[in-house]
């Protein structure tokens, strides 16, 4: 979460209402958390308490598969912090709510089209049947199954969206680390409940943790390739530290399409991809590449961080990358009958 959007929720410097979707996802949840403080707990008790008079009853803008997912996973993973001395009447309708939502998403999470929705809701579902896993042990003998296949079916999920290396097929960093994040949640949920973890999970886990650490430049954050740059270096630190992967940084990341080169406090990261996924649009930026020396960054992408939609597809063109241009034609034009480039 970040601590001053936290502050600026908090003494209402921004209104949640202005943003439905935003308030009904509960990701301010995490940074109204991050800020801290008892006013942050009751805080958050009275906006969820109005969510739930306002909202108790399905409706598809505040039900809607992947907001219905997010919350569930921010409401859990942040329930002990905000809702473990609340009163027994709030924690009752927060828990029977809950219930509701898991039982509306296990019907609707097969039919979601878009792969990373669908892991946001696998995951969702996984953590909230760990979390009310019954005391019965015949009711439990039941649960275990149902998560078993819930758990089967995320890493399958996963086993699809990634390459050999343990790249994310997009070739995005920030979609390769929101994906890292919803495997983490998965392994912290079943270790909670003392359940064992699919070595297929841990392998992921490592592999993909593997490639943040690759695209990690040294005292910065990841470099602007394809619609990255907007992650804080300590929040990428921070999943490098969940994920734990072992051995050093490699030089090549050939099924992803990237390779870095560096000596002591200088760092050379370069994308090499050569094909685009039809489910995933990048900028036009093959072979450019950024590099930072102590820290300092020297070349750079523009990158695709910008708010204006407009000014994000200009800086998608090859001309905004730090790469060789043809005629002025994006590198993507150049594909086709007699002018394919090969890298």
């Amino acid at each position: 979460g970040n601590a001053q959007n936290g502050a600026n929720i908090l003494h209402e410097q921004a209104k949640l209402d202005a943003d439905e979707a935003f308030f009904s996802s509960c990701d301010w949840v995490k940074d109204v958390q991050t800020y801290g403080g008892t006013q942050a707990r009751i805080f958050i008790r009275q906006k969820l308490d109005i969510w739930m008079q306002r909202h108790s009853r399905w409706s598809y803008q505040h039900w809607q598969p992947d907001i219905l997912a997010k919350r569930l996973l921010n409401l859990m993973f942040s329930y002990n912090w905000f809702a473990s001395s609340a009163s027994a009447e709030f924690q009752q309708a927060l828990i029977q709510s809950m219930v509701i939502q898991r039982a509306c998403l296990s019907r609707d999470w097969s039919r979601i089209k878009n792969p990373m929705t669908q892991l946001t809701a696998l995951t969702a579902l996984i953590t909230v049947q760990v979390a009310l896993i019954p005391q019965n042990r015949d009711e439990t003998a039941e649960t275990d199954t149902k998560l078993d296949r819930l758990v089967e079916a995320l890493i399958s999920l996963t086993d699809e969206q990634l390459f050999a290396d343990g790249g994310h097929i997009s070739r995005q960093p920030e979609t390769h680390y929101a994906v890292l994040q919803r495997l983490i949640e998965c392994r912290t949920a079943l270790g909670l409940a003392k359940m064992p973890l699919p070595v297929r999970l841990e392998n992921h886990i490592q592999n993909m943790g593997r490639m943040v650490k690759f695209w990690r430049k040294p005292e910065m954050g990841f470099p602007h390739f394809h619609f990255a740059g907007r992650l804080h270096p300590s929040d990428i630190d921070l999943i490098i530290g969940l994920s734990a992967p072992k051995g050093g940084i490699a030089n090549r990341a050939v099924d992803s399409g990237f390779c870095r080169l560096s000596s002591a406090r200088t760092c050379l990261i370069m994308d090499t991809g050569a094909s685009q996924s039809n489910q995933y649009h990048n900028p036009a930026g093959r072979m450019s590449f950024e590099l930072s020396v102590g820290g300092v960054p020297v070349i750079v992408n523009s990158g695709q961080t910008a708010s204006n939609h407009r000014l994000n597809d200009a800086l998608c063109q090859t001309a905004a990358h730090s790469t060789l241009g043809l005629d002025m034609h994006d590198s993507d034009s150049l594909r086709g009958a007699g002018r394919t480039i090969t890298t």
